[in-house]
């Protein structure tokens, strides 16, 4: 299966030269999927208002990547997801790089850098944007049998 790919490493980890080789063997990436009616599950209202969501970052586990409208290697509005991540070896994908890398241009590279920093490092509450529930709602009998299996 072929699929858009983002770097979540740092540029310096995954940089290397002739002189130096790149600090990791293996790469952090993750799939970017096109965010379009089908993959966010919305149209016309609903669509521009999760669309408003991604944008303003009020989801913590996705990424809103900005259009790129370029003759050369366009790029549609897509969408970066924490929980869908893989490690690469180095070496394969240096190989295996196929056409030119594109770069997120700044301000938005810093911002994708703090998102992914934010996801790393994530420490809070088990609520819903990080665990999500299993059942609606459970009652305190159920809550002792739960703790009492465990």
């Amino acid at each position: 299966m072929r699929s858009d790919v983002i770097i979540l490493d740092a540029s310096c980890d995954v940089d290397h030269s002739d002189q130096r080789q790149p600090a990791c063997e293996a790469v952090l990436m993750a799939a970017v999927t096109p965010a379009n009616p089908e993959t966010l599950r919305a149209t016309g209202k609903e669509y521009d208002q999760r669309l408003e969501t991604l944008r303003q970052g009020l989801l913590p586990s996705k990424f809103l990547l900005p259009e790129v409208d370029d003759e050369t290697l366009p790029f549609p509005l897509s969408f970066v997801e924490y929980r869908e991540r893989f490690l690469l070896p180095h070496s394969y994908l240096l190989a295996n790089l196929g056409v030119r890398p594109r770069h997120l241009k700044s301000p938005h590279r810093e911002r994708f850098g703090n998102w992914v920093g934010q996801c790393v490092s994530r420490v809070g509450p088990e609520d819903q944007a990080l665990i999500p529930r299993f059942t609606s709602q459970m009652h305190p009998a159920q809550v002792l049998r739960a703790i009492d299996g465990a």
